[in-house]
C-alpha cells in the first residue's frame, strides 16, 4: 500500500462538503474580486490553503441566507481580497468567531491537521479555551454541530 496523497484526498473532502450544502468553488484567485463573490468560493487553483476554503465554506454555512449572494456575505474586507463588501451585519466579528469555530470543527471532522493553525490564529490556545467554547455551543445551539462537534449535514 502506497502513500496516500492527502492533498488529494482534502480535494475531494472540501468538494464533498461543498457539494453537500449546494456551494460552488471556482479556480480563481481571491485578490481578483473577493473569497466569496456571491456566487463561488475563490480556491485559487487550490493554491489557498484549505483550511481558509473551509472557512469561507463555514461563512457561508452560518450566514443569513439572504447574504449568501453579496460578495464575502457582506460582512466587509476580505483578507485576501481588500475589496469592501459592505457591512449589513450588526457584529460581523460575531459571525467571524461562528464561521472560524465551525471551520475548526470541519477540519477536525475531516482529519486536517490545519485546524491546530486556525485555533492558535484566533488566541484560543488559553486555558481553559472559555472563549472556544462559547462559540461552539453557540453553533451548536443554532442546529449545525451534533455530539462532539461534528457537522451537520443537509438532508
Amino acid at each position: 500500500m502506497g502513500l496516500v496523497d492527502m492533498t488529494t484526498r482534502y480535494k475531494k473532502e472540501i468538494h464533498r462538503l461543498a457539494k453537500a450544502f449546494g456551494i460552488k468553488l471556482s479556480p480563481r484567485r481571491s485578490h481578483d474580486s473577493w473569497e466569496w463573490d456571491g456566487k463561488t468560493i475563490a480556491t485559487n487553483s487550490w493554491k489557498r490553503p484549505h483550511g481558509d476554503i473551509i472557512h469561507d465554506i463555514a461563512h457561508w454555512i452560518v450566514a443569513d441566507e439572504d447574504r449568501r449572494c453579496l460578495p464575502d456575505f457582506g460582512i466587509g474586507e476580505g483578507v485576501n481580497s481588500g475589496k469592501p463588501a459592505g457591512i449589513i451585519i450588526a457584529n460581523p466579528d460575531d459571525e467571524e468567531s461562528a464561521a472560524s469555530v465551525l471551520g475548526i470543527l470541519i477540519e477536525r471532522q475531516l482529519g486536517m491537521p490545519s485546524w491546530r493553525y486556525t485555533y492558535k490564529y484566533h488566541s484560543w490556545n488559553t486555558w481553559p479555551p472559555t472563549e472556544f467554547l462559547k462559540w461552539k455551543n453557540i453553533v451548536r445551539a443554532h442546529g449545525l454541530t451534533g455530539p462532539g462537534g461534528r457537522l451537520i449535514f443537509p438532508s
